[in-house]
C-alpha cells in the first residue's frame, strides 16, 4: 500500500473513530448531573463513557500504525483536519449545534489544506 493511501485511510479511520468517541463522551457528559461531587463516579458508571474511551483507544492504535508507515508532517494534519470536519458534522446532526458561516468557511479551508497536504 502506498504512503499516500496509508495517510488517507488511516486519517479517515482516526477521524471516524474520533468523531464517534466525541459523540459517546458528549452523551456521557451531558447525561450526568451538573454537580461535581459525584460527576466522575457517575460518569465512570455510564456505558457511553466507556464506548467513547474505546473509540479513542482504537483511534490511537490506528494513529500508531499510520505513524509507522507515513511521514508525521503529512499524516497528522490529515487526521486532525478530517477529525475537525467529522466532529463538526456530529455536533450539528446529533446535538443540534449550530454551524455558522464562519465555521463552514473554516471547514472548507481545512478540507482544502487536507487535500494539499495529502497529495504532496
Amino acid at each position: 500500500m502506498s504512503a499516500k493511501m496509508v495517510v488517507l485511510l488511516c486519517g479517515l479511520a482516526i477521524a471516524v473513530l474520533g468523531a464517534a468517541g466525541m459523540y459517546w463522551l458528549k452523551r456521557a457528559a451531558t447525561a450526568r448531573s451538573a454537580g461535581t461531587d459525584h460527576f466522575l463516579r457517575s460518569l465512570l458508571a455510564t456505558p457511553d463513557f466507556w464506548y467513547g474511551g474505546l473509540c479513542y483507544g482504537a483511534a490511537f492504535l490506528v494513529l500508531m500504525f499510520g505513524l509507522r508507515s507515513a511521514q508525521v508532517s503529512q499524516f497528522f494534519p490529515v487526521a486532525v483536519g478530517l477529525n475537525v470536519l467529522l466532529v463538526s458534522v456530529v455536533g450539528w446532526i446529533w446535538f443540534a449545534e449550530p454551524i455558522s458561516s464562519g465555521r463552514l468557511v473554516g471547514i472548507a479551508l481545512l478540507l482544502g489544506g487536507v487535500f494539499l497536504v495529502a497529495r504532496d
